[in-house]
């Protein structure tokens, strides 16, 4: 199922980017608004399900979705007192 076989080049935009994560470790990815739903290590076989599961129906596919991970400011090399955030920020593996 394609996005013009499934009628949405009207609701859904795609556009070229530099890369999001990295390609050695996440392979191809996508990122998806305004839910910002992030999939990595996706194939060209892998699109009609994910058009269909996630543009269609709405469903996040977890088994695409990059895997999130709690950074700590420590791990970041943010010192105390540098204007950072305290406590740990969320980031993407990539």
């Amino acid at each position: 199922m394609s996005l013009i076989v499934q009628d949405l080049l009207g609701e859904v935009q795609v556009l070229e980017t530099s890369r999001i994560g990295d390609p050695y470790r996440l392979g191809p990815d996508m990122l998806v608004y305004p839910e910002g739903v992030h999939y990595a290590n996706i194939s060209v076989d892998d699109i009609p399900y994910l058009v269909e599961e996630h543009f269609l129906k709405g469903r996040v596919v977890e088994k695409f979705r990059a895997q999130e991970k709690v950074v700590s400011d420590i791990e970041l090399g943010r010192a105390q007192g540098q204007g950072s955030a305290r406590g740990s920020a969320q980031l993407r593996q990539d």
